[in-house]
């Protein structure tokens, strides 16, 4: 699950859920991701990392294969 605005706390995760987020100090900003950023550079969406993604996306489809 990919999280930007919104507290990944607020979710009830499940033990196959993985979390791919940005650690900013305005992050959160919304309990539901406002439909703009209030800083206006939405760094907790850009700043997603590529590799995390496809590392996180990875785990997923081989834990899937087991």
């Amino acid at each position: 699950l990919l999280f930007g605005p919104t507290p990944e706390a607020a979710h009830d995760l499940g033990p196959t859920d993985v979390v791919v987020t940005v650690s900013l100090p305005c992050r959160p900003c919304d309990a539901h991701g406002p439909a703009r950023c209030p800083l206006v550079h939405h760094r907790c969406m850009r700043d997603l990392d590529v590799e995390q993604i496809y590392a996180a996306v990875t785990r997923l489809l081989v834990g899937c294969a087991d």
